[in-house]
């Protein structure tokens, strides 16, 4: 944002010329091409492997959806393994792999660290509230359930989503 000329809401900042800016984000197909989602995201991800430096920016949104949840986590660390380590550019990186900053530090690299957006559950109603505040560490809980509730899915899918992660899937947290 400084490097074009644009407000930085920030009391002081330090930041280096990038020479380029990547960012993947969204989801789109391209069924002209013959392309699932996740194929384009790779295509993506791909393209930024082959063309970033040490000198650019890089922005990924959650790398690896769209295949098994450890397919994705593997290519998400992979991705950012090579991020780091081998080209040495900056990039953000937001996930929803939370293993990812969980005893994975020294294996993503030195210059990655782990931040969240924080978010709280009321204790009246269990309602969520996002604070926009950034802090540092993973997150240790996942709000999908409550952001299905505030999106409107029905309380019967919502009480069985709920009763199944405590019940069928408590093995898979973690």
């Amino acid at each position: 944002m400084a490097q074009m000329g644009s407000f930085v809401p920030a009391r002081r900042a330090v930041v280096g010329v990038a020479d380029r800016l990547f960012a993947r984000v969204g989801a789109a197909d391209n069924v002209t091409k013959h392309m699932s989602t996740f194929h384009v995201e790779m295509a993506e991800t791909a393209n930024i492997l082959a063309t970033a430096t040490r000198h650019s920016f890089v922005v990924l949104d959650e790398i690896g959806r769209g295949t098994s949840a450890i397919e994705g986590l593997a290519i998400a660390e992979s991705v950012i393994q090579h991020l780091s380590n081998d080209i040495g550019c900056r990039c953000l990186v937001a996930t929803h792999y939370h293993t990812l900053g969980q005893d994975r530090q020294a294996l993503l690299g030195p210059s990655v660290g782990s931040y969240q957006l924080e978010a709280e559950l009321d204790n009246n109603g269990g309602l969520l509230r996002f604070t926009y505040k950034v802090k540092a560490g993973r997150a240790e809980h996942s709000f999908g359930i409550e952001v299905a509730r505030l999106a409107g899915l029905p309380t019967a899918v919502i009480d069985n989503a709920t009763e199944l992660l405590h019940n069928k899937f408590v093995t898979l947290k973690g």
